[in-house]
């Protein structure tokens, strides 16, 4: 095992928590409210439990090796060859998701906080940061978050409940006016979005020292990430309505901006950017860490730790080359994203599952 150090499964399960929310919480109640229109928050909610069935199925595949990474689990299910395809798609995946959250991270911060900074300097920050997390290791990884979680609920909990006075129950008005079919788009990508992307933990599930309750703390801190994203879209409806909503880049940052409690406690949005690098920086470690780690494995180097910069430096070209503007991302990139979502985190693991319980059959058939 390459990554020697260990994390409980307390602190697995915060990042699982933390990885869900992730890039999303600005940019979810725009993307899902394009495709599910005026019943947004309904679909956002019907595709929670299935988003849970979907890190179930891939919980499964983490079972058939427990010790293993997917990397090394892709190898053994299905071979040499057909297995080293399979991992180099997923490290693909994994370089590609890193290098698009990093984007939208540098496109936030250039376009609503540092306007005058250019966005490579942001990169570079940000992957300065990403490096030296990674070099300290998961353990460090892991500790961090438990201390960084509860000042996130703080801001977000503080944000949704600043912003129920203003709510208005009409804008949720009329249901299912566009029949059941975007109700059942957007609840797919509710399910696929959020969900399918914590695929990458299962490189470094291995390292977590499970106890008798893991599958269910996973599942529920899975669960209660995609439910505060669903809050979220709900409270964008109820407060700025439909418009709104969907023509704004960061209806969640527009939200925070009307926040104003007796003309005293106002313009606190840098709150919830807080919160939004929090989630994200910590989906696109897990990334980076997932990504160096798998090509390690893959190419039988024994010190990962000498990729983490020549990782970084494509990192920070393919954020600059993966999508023009955030326009061009959430228009263009998204609906064929989630295409790409569905192959590597249900039907590539249902592959796995189906090739792994044959070899088990043949193996008892011989035996």
């Amino acid at each position: 095992m390459l990554e020697k150090g260990r994390i409980s499964t307390r602190q697995f399960a915060v990042l699982i928590f933390l990885a869900c929310v992730g890039d999303m919480i600005l940019l979810f109640p725009s993307a899902i409210s394009f495709m599910a229109s005026q019943d947004a928050w309904m679909a956002s909610l019907i595709g929670v439990p299935a988003g849970v069935l979907v890190l179930w199925l891939m919980l499964r595949v983490s079972f058939l090796y427990p010790d293993k990474t997917l990397i090394e689990i892709s190898r053994l299910v299905l071979g040499k060859w057909l297995g080293t395809f399979v991992s180099l798609w997923y490290l693909f995946f994994f370089f590609m998701l890193c290098s698009y959250v990093i984007r939208e991270v540098a496109d936030f911060m250039s376009s609503q906080i540092f306007m005058n900074t250019p966005i490579p300097i942001i990169y570079l920050l940000f992957l300065l940061l990403m490096v030296y997390a990674a070099q300290a290791g998961l353990e460090s990884i892991g500790r961090s978050s438990e201390v960084v979680l509860p000042i996130f609920l703080l801001f977000v909990i503080g944000f949704i409940c600043f912003l129920l006075p203003q709510s208005n129950g009409h804008y949720l008005k009329p249901f299912l006016e566009n029949g059941a079919v975007p109700v059942l788009h957007g609840a797919l990508f509710s399910a696929i979005y959020p969900f399918a992307e914590l695929i990458i933990f299962l490189m470094v599930i291995s390292s977590v020292k499970r106890s008798p309750h893991f599958r269910r703390d996973v599942l529920l801190a899975a669960a209660g990430g995609g439910l505060i994203l669903s809050l979220i879209v709900l409270v964008s409806w109820l407060v700025i309505g439909s418009n709104l909503t969907v023509s704004s880049t960061y209806p969640t940052f527009t939200l925070a901006q009307k926040i104003n409690i007796g003309n005293f406690l106002q313009r606190i949005e840098s709150t919830i950017a807080i919160a939004w690098l929090m989630s994200s920086f910590y989906k696109a470690v897990i990334c980076y860490y997932s990504f160096v780690l798998g090509v390690a494995q893959l190419t039988g180097l024994r010190n990962h730790k000498v990729l983490y910069f020549p990782a970084a430096i494509m990192l920070f070209g393919m954020a600059q080359l993966g999508a023009p503007d955030i326009i061009y991302y959430l228009k263009h990139l998204i609906p064929y994203w989630m295409d790409w979502d569905i192959t590597h985190a249900v039907v590539i693991p249902c592959i796995l599952l189906a090739a792994a319980a044959w070899r088990k059959r043949r193996k008892a058939k011989h035996s």
